[in-house]
């Protein structure tokens, strides 16, 4: 990927978190309810819920943040290239003048 290796980092974070918490929560979701705690599962229910919904709005405002980066990166770049190219042509008129 074209981007820093702190974003790189971050990104496999939260993928790797999302599918293994996901996937823990499920598991144990399914053994309270093949076990028979039906009160430890609709309390795990409302815990995980909570904990899911908490964790998605932390991830909500790091992905707009990281979106906000990236608009001042392009942002960035465009004045780059547009110095660029008055360098260029500035270059051009001068081997004209020669």
């Amino acid at each position: 990927m074209l981007l820093n290796q702190g974003t790189n980092n971050q990104i496999k974070f939260w993928a790797i978190g999302a599918a293994s918490i996901l996937m823990a929560a499920l598991g144990f979701l399914w053994l309270c309810h093949i076990v028979g705690w039906i009160d430890v599962y609709h309390k795990s229910l409302i815990i995980g819920g909570s904990i899911f919904f908490f964790i998605s709005i932390i991830w909500w405002w790091w992905a707009v943040l990281k979106i906000a980066e990236l608009a001042f990166l392009l942002n960035r770049t465009s004045e780059k290239f547009k110095e660029v190219r008055d360098d260029i042509a500035t270059i051009r008129q001068d081997i004209k003048d020669l």
